[in-house]
């Protein structure tokens, strides 16, 4: 366990900015927590959207935070190590529906439990249970930054490197 010395170093004394920090500091040890499971942070958030609900790549993109070409890569890899397929839609020829397959929902499976695991072994047993419904209201509200928004993926081009609606190829 972490001395109080150890918490200092990112906490400002403020429960919001604290709060916001850990999350920051937390996603990090995620990230390398999915990488021990066999996926990437990135691959895990999409694995976990094609997992709860069908959908195509652009509401992929979307809900991800990631641009389209981001989620084509990333799904390029997804489909060929045999975690997820994609179907024409009949309705839509450009329209590509997306399902894990069940290779696709082990990996998934496996991944909740190892990222489950460590922020379970972060908390003493009776924080538990009030630190998850915690998140799991995180994540109610951003269902509704996600109804709100209708792009929530932020601008991959710096606004230093815009000019007059062209990039300038300097970053």
């Amino acid at each position: 366990m972490v001395g109080n010395a150890g918490r200092r170093e990112f906490l400002a004394g403020s429960p919001a900015v604290d709060a916001v920090r850990t999350v920051a500091h937390v996603a990090r040890f995620l990230e390398l927590e999915c990488e021990r499971a066999g996926v990437t942070m990135t691959q895990y958030r999409l694995l976990s959207y094609i997992g709860s609900a069908e959908h195509r790549a652009g509401q992929l993109a979307d809900r991800a935070a990631l641009s389209r070409p981001a989620v084509t890569v990333a799904l390029d890899g997804l489909e060929q190590r045999g975690l997820v397929t994609r179907e024409r839609v009949p309705e839509d020829r450009r329209a590509v529906a997306l399902r894990l397959t069940r290779q696709g929902q082990k990996v998934l499976s496996e991944a909740d439990r190892a990222l489950t695991a460590f922020v379970s072994d972060l908390l003493e047993d009776g924080e538990r249970d009030e630190v998850f419904r915690a998140l799991v209201t995180l994540g109610e509200g951003m269902a509704r930054f996600y109804e709100r928004e209708s792009s929530p993926r932020p601008d991959p081009v710096p606004a230093a490197v815009v000019s007059r609606g062209r990039t300038t190829g300097r970053a």
